[in-house]
């Protein structure tokens, strides 16, 4: 099967698994806020950034050894394979303990955490270990799943995952609805945790009969792969400021501020989130697919390739964008009501920081695919930035000032250095003279068509918030003028979203 063809099974799994998880997570996250309320659901978000925070001591291997598959992957050399994943194996037993030691010793500090909360403690503490001995489980059992990915063959994880979550929030739906019970609901958190676990890791073993862990020779795995050491090392780094730029956000408004606000930010981030999300499933199996083509080493279709998939990015990212910027407020006050209505600075913040993260992808996916890594000083710079503006900010406007350190973290580090980085040492060509001009072109075509769709919808456009019929009909004719000009201004001055366009036309044809 092509890249195409397996990228665009990817994409077909993951938007149909979208829509389903998007449509029940918005219905049961209704649910668990009106019969389990907003500290309780505030709480879960906490414990669940709490428990990423100890989860860092994993960012990185998965990526890093994905990187190394590349290549036997491509060249069907599956004695490599199988070391490398008796690497990762190694590797993730030795953190799964770990994780389950600082796991233990934080929970004893959760009386002073938690003073003054009035969920109860029991409920605290099972929330807390649900998490921890899902992921402490992950890492013993599915630590292979990352040959999937790196084959393109992500939609495997995305089927028995997202399948698995849409089971467990419809049966927890249920209980809160007719048992209130905390204490059942999040131990289904914990059961499917364990069932999907078993079913990825019996998926593997069905597909790559020849994976073997071999403990024989596990206890002097690490000296044969010092390269792949190095690189876990430098990604850590990078995961590291990435889990501090977004992942830390709901516990200092937790510290800051209090479990509601967590809860009202939540229902915003829920929205975000789940957009992002939809992008990454229907994209999930580009990354591979670059990481395939620069082994390659086809210079001219790796740029054009990547100037494509800029192009697409921006469609994308202008489209989420200007929906969010006229409806997420009145989708939120339909939805859970007025009272749930974050003023505008917070929502324009977070719109902001989601089309960063949107554009940014092709960057990244680049930037793995050579395994560039190095520039450990990057997201250490990113995480002092971000740590110091949010809780500084933070302190003086809330929420906030919260979301101006990751942007303003994400702006210099992100949106600046990491391109010149790429074209420096991954294309090796002069990153001002080709790359800036182009990217500026994408940026002024989203502008102005900003600018049009704007004046367009002010002119002939009512936004009536009455009714879930009137909300839908002016989602439709915005929706309509957006893809009418959006992608019209990106294909007038952008050669490389003409490229895609034609790419698009073609296989279509």
């Amino acid at each position: 099967m092509s890249r195409v063809r397996k990228t665009l099974l990817n994409a077909k799994v993951g938007v149909i698994f979208y829509f389903i998880s998007t449509v029940i997570s918005f219905i049961t996250r209704r649910i668990f806020l009106e019969y389990l309320g907003d500290d309780f659901i505030g709480l879960t978000s906490t414990l669940k950034s709490i428990l990423g925070f100890l989860n860092l001591a994993e960012l990185g291997i998965g990526v890093a050894i994905g990187f190394t598959l590349y290549k036997p992957l491509f060249e069907k050399n599956s004695a490599e394979i199988s070391r490398l994943v008796s690497l990762i194996g190694y590797l993730y037993r030795r953190l799964a303990l770990v994780l389950l030691f600082l796991g233990l010793i934080l929970s004893l500090f959760f009386p002073i955490f938690f003073k003054g909360e009035e969920i109860p403690s029991i409920v605290v503490y099972t929330g807390f270990f649900s998490y921890l001995i899902a992921a402490v489980l992950g890492y013993v059992i599915n630590y292979s799943s990352v040959v999937l990915s790196a084959d393109q063959k992500g939609y495997v994880i995305t089927a028995y995952s997202q399948g698995s979550i849409i089971c467990r929030q419809i049966i927890q739906a249920f209980i809160a609805i007719w048992l209130q019970s905390m204490i059942l609901w999040l131990v289904m958190e914990l059961l499917f945790a364990v069932i999907t676990s078993y079913l990825i890791d019996f998926k593997v073993k069905k597909t790559y009969p020849f994976l073997k862990s071999r403990t024989s020779y596990q206890g002097n795995i690490l000296t044969e792969y010092t390269n792949e050491i190095k690189k876990i090392k430098q990604v850590f780094v990078h995961k590291l400021s990435s889990f501090v730029t977004s992942g830390t956000d709901q516990i200092l408004i937790y510290a800051i501020i209090d479990l509601k606000s967590v809860a009202f930010f939540g229902n915003y981030f829920l929205i975000t989130n789940q957009l992002k999300v939809l992008t990454n499933n229907f994209f999930s199996g580009m990354a591979a697919g670059v990481g395939n083509l620069v082994a390659e080493n086809n210079k001219a279709q790796i740029h054009k390739v990547f100037w494509e998939m800029m192009g697409i990015r921006f469609l994308i990212c202008g489209f989420i964008t200007l929906n969010l910027i006229y409806l997420i407020d009145p989708f939120i006050s339909l939805w859970l009501g007025e009272k749930y209505i974050l003023n505008n600075l917070i929502v324009y913040l977070m719109i902001f920081n989601l089309g960063m993260n949107l554009i940014r992808i092709p960057i990244d996916n680049y930037i793995t695919a050579y395994g560039l890594y190095h520039d450990t000083w990057a997201p250490i710079t990113q995480m002092l930035i971000n740590l110091f503006v949010s809780i500084f900010f933070g302190l003086r406007m809330g929420i906030a000032g919260i979301m101006l350190g990751t942007s303003i973290s994400m702006f210099i580090i992100v949106m600046i250095w990491k391109p010149f980085f790429l074209f420096r040492d991954g294309f090796k060509i002069n990153v001002l003279k080709h790359y800036w001009p182009k990217f500026l072109t994408l940026i002024f075509s989203l502008l102005l068509s900003f600018v049009a769709i704007n004046l367009i919808v002010n002119e002939f456009l009512i936004l009536d918030t009455s009714s879930y019929l009137n909300f839908a009909l002016f989602v439709l004719f915005l929706n309509l003028i957006i893809l009418s000009c959006l992608p019209l201004f990106l294909y007038v001055f952008n050669k490389g979203f003409r490229d895609f366009f034609h790419r698009l036309k073609k296989m279509l044809i």
